[in-house]
């Protein structure tokens, strides 16, 4: 019995000794990488932050990692205590209800873009292409975000609202979760045309001539705004980042304007 109860004691100090050194280890793994910052960006604004990114990796000893999915999906999850750090929106109104539901204190929200919304029509070229072509029989599917997740999807409802079209074409829309989704509708041959992302459109470098801008009065600003959600230093230097002409540079390279 005691020749057994020794060998539990040698097994047990051995395992004991074994989560130790894997703890050391994890700490001097932990010593020896970069600091990081992790964000969640919208989806259309992916591309961009990428590029900004990037450029702050060049000029600091800090890792930034992305996460992108539309902007409800990113406020739930934010909502529910996912460890970002920031958050990206691609509207206003979500961070305000941050603000509002004591999640992010006052004067930790900011505008960094206002976007634009385009009509992406690669079977047609700019001269042939009217409002009116989306009515044609060819044109069976017309793909957009979620107006109820994504802002951009709002916007081109909107837009379908304020020129009379939306009823007339409801049987053919077809909505994606985030304007990437509805994009990819309509790269895949799904759909014809998208209302979509003016900024999406120049990430994709590829037939984007053949799009249509939309007038801004017809529908409501798409003024992006970003939270603070650590106090890190690492993610005020990030933040410091996003104000510099380096950022707003590429910012508007990307088919935003500057607030």
């Amino acid at each position: 019995m005691a020749t057994l109860w020794r060998l539990y004691r040698v097994e047990l100090a051995a395992n004991y000794l074994v989560i130790l050194l894997i703890c050391l280890h994890i700490n001097v793994v932990n010593a020896n990488a970069r600091e990081q910052v992790h964000i969640a960006v919208a989806t259309n604004f992916l591309g961009t932050a990428q590029q900004i990114k990037s450029e702050f990796e060049k000029h600091h000893d800090i890792n930034v990692l992305l996460s992108a999915a539309s902007t409800g999906k990113l406020f739930a999850q934010v909502v529910h205590g996912a460890p970002y750090e920031i958050f990206m929106s691609a509207d206003q109104a979500r961070p305000q209800q941050l603000e509002q539901q004591g999640l992010i204190k006052k004067g930790q929200r900011f505008d960094y873009a206002i976007g634009e919304l385009v009509i992406w029509h690669p079977n047609y070229s700019t001269e042939d292409f009217g409002l009116q072509t989306m009515l044609k029989p060819e044109v069976s599917r017309i793909a957009m975000a979620n107006p109820r997740t994504a802002p951009y999807g709002l916007a081109a409802q909107q837009f379908l609202n304020t020129t009379k079209l939306l009823n007339v074409l409801q049987p053919k829309i077809v909505r994606g979760e985030n304007v990437g989704q509805a994009i990819q509708f309509v790269r895949s041959g799904n759909a014809q045309v998208g209302i979509v992302a003016h900024s999406m459109l120049i990430a994709l470098k590829e037939n984007i001539s053949h799009y249509t801008a939309i007038d801004q009065q017809l529908y409501r600003p798409i003024v992006q705004q970003f939270v603070v959600l650590s106090e890190r230093s690492e993610v005020a230097l990030f933040v410091d980042f996003l104000a510099s002409d380096n950022a707003r540079s590429i910012i508007k390279r990307n088919g935003y304007r500057i607030p």
